[in-house]
């Protein structure tokens, strides 16, 4: 695998790695201000109470995700737009949406009584201002960011299926819900860098022989 790659996919799982919350006592995050909506029965509180730590954590890494992924987006897009003008107007609309997405987990936190972990936050968004020109030593650097983006796409869509279920399982429907809008998000962008492929891989093609 191309190392640029492999760093930017492993920067990526990074963000789902040991996050550390700033929260309050355990009582007040697992206590009555929100209760979960679906939750009913001694069994079912004591899952939601027992499960919520994790879940806020996976959210945390969540939010961390999306800062991180904003710069990397923001960096492509202007490769292919100096490539191919005009080209990046989705992408653009998916850094708007990324924002969007940031401030949904925001408020699934914001249920659970969390905030997110600033400092993590702010080395993710430096880990992705640094991704995000990785690959601008290649010469086909607009297959290496399309290879990137839709990597990370799945790696999201794939998180936010999984954040659903917890949701879900815990019984906390609005934070399901909230997470369901960011997948489908996810998944339109996925399929629009799918189809974008043939077209950047004959432009290289096309172009200056490689050099070696």
């Amino acid at each position: 695998m191309d190392p640029s790659l492999r760093l930017s996919i492993a920067g990526y799982a990074a963000a789902f790695g040991g996050a550390k919350l700033r929260r309050r006592p355990l009582e007040a995050a697992c206590g009555a201000p929100r209760p979960p909506e679906s939750v009913s029965g001694t069994v079912g509180a004591i899952g939601s109470i027992m499960g919520h730590p994790q879940l806020a954590a996976w959210l945390d890494d969540a939010y961390s995700m999306e800062q991180g992924l904003i710069p990397i987006l923001q960096s492509h897009a202007d490769d292919l737009d100096a490539a191919l003008p005009g080209s990046a107007a989705p992408m653009r609309e998916h850094i708007s949406e990324t924002r969007q997405h940031a401030e949904r987990v925001k408020r699934c936190l914001q249920i659970l009584n969390e905030t997110p972990s600033q400092l993590k936050s702010t080395i993710s968004g430096v880990m992705g201002a640094i991704e995000g020109r990785a690959t601008r030593a290649f010469r086909d650097e607009l297959i290496k960011n399309a290879l990137m983006d839709l990597a990370s796409e799945h790696f999201e869509i794939g998180c936010y299926r999984a954040l659903r279920a917890a949701a879900a399982q815990l019984g906390y429907a609005e934070i399901a819900d909230l997470c369901d809008q960011n997948l489908r998000d996810e998944q339109r962008m996925a399929q629009w860098l799918e189809q974008q492929l043939p077209a950047l891989v004959g432009h290289i093609l096309t172009a200056a022989p490689a050099r070696r």
